[in-house]
């Protein structure tokens, strides 16, 4: 469940969703920027 948290899916929404349940605050504020730096140009 914790890569859960890693992946994000590109979606910041979920990410920071999964990240609360999983890690708190600080988790999400980490998923955001994760999912921000990999958002991708299709």
């Amino acid at each position: 469940m914790k890569k859960l948290g890693i992946i994000g899916l590109g979606n910041i929404g979920n990410g920071i969703a999964t990240a609360i349940v999983e890690g708190g605050i600080p988790g999400a504020q980490l998923v955001a920027v994760l999912d921000q730096q990999e958002t991708p140009a299709y």
